[in-house]
């Protein structure tokens, strides 16, 4: 069995990071430029969607663990089934914790993209995008949800391009 902690990038090494931004007061996070907004939602989503794949991964080790041991106690093989019995056992302190660590990182990204959202757009880029959201049936909200993702993928399009 491989063991879920050792990968490139464990929790670890996202413990500094998170506390930081945990660290944070809302007044602090709200004051903060929406640039290093932006850096951190990406440094945290980066973060999220691999540290989920993990989470995921060992919940599945970690059925297919106890399958097999079911099966290795139904053909009376004793010591693959305390061996598995053990490995189960681990997985089940595992889970939980990056269960824990996910939903922590899940708060703090609600958090910053709150903080990046109460950011007011120039006046001109505000009425274009209500106008558009007008003529579309959208809420201004999903509206300039919908221009923020675009330029997000555009400009995260550009830097795999340098």
């Amino acid at each position: 069995m491989t063991d879920p902690l050792e990968t490139e990038e464990p929790f670890e090494k996202l413990i500094p990071f998170l506390d930081s931004l945990e660290s944070r007061s809302d007044a602090d996070v709200d004051a903060l430029p929406a640039d290093r907004v932006v850096f951190d939602l990406e440094l945290l989503l980066d973060a999220l969607v691999s540290k989920e794949t993990l989470y995921h991964e060992a919940v599945t080790e970690l059925r297919a663990t106890e399958r097999l041991t079911r099966l290795a106690w139904k053909h009376e093989d004793v010591a693959l089934a305390q061996g598995l019995s053990r490995d189960a056992d681990y997985l089940q302190t595992v889970v939980p914790v990056y269960a824990e660590r996910c939903g922590r990182m899940r708060r703090q990204w609600d958090r910053l993209w709150q903080a990046l959202t109460k950011y007011r757009l120039p006046d001109e880029l505000h009425d274009a995008l209500g106008a558009i959201a007008q003529a579309e049936g959208r809420t201004p909200l999903a509206q300039i949800t919908l221009f923020l993702k675009a330029a997000v993928a555009e400009w995260q399009a550009h830097q795999r391009r340098c």
